[in-house]
């Protein structure tokens, strides 16, 4: 089993169109994985909208739940409150949630 992040490594380029737009990349990126792993996510967050097409299209949804008291938390605590997502922190975890769906 592979693991691979996707991230947006350029914070100052001017938003991207077209394919890699942000609405089309997170389409993207929950379709290329087998899950996502939303590990901060404030309640406008472009990984919340990854999470969003992850349930979507069938794919397991995990959260990494972070102190209460940060505006990063947000939207992981909101994944796992409404039941989006599942709760994990630590790698065996990822691997368990991932063999009870692809066994």
């Amino acid at each position: 089993m592979a693991f691979a992040p996707a991230a947006d490594s350029s914070t100052d380029a001017p938003e991207p169109r077209g394919l890699w737009a942000p609405a089309a990349r997170s389409r993207l990126i929950a379709a290329l994985t087998r899950a996502t792993i939303v590990v901060e996510a404030g309640t406008r967050s472009g990984a919340l909208n990854t999470a969003d097409w992850a349930q979507a299209m069938g794919r397991p949804v995990l959260a990494v739940p972070g102190p209460a008291s940060s505006p990063m938390s947000r939207g992981t605590h909101r994944l796992i409150r409404e039941g989006v997502a599942t709760p994990i922190q630590d790698a065996t975890e990822v691997i368990t949630a991932l063999e009870r769906t692809f066994p």
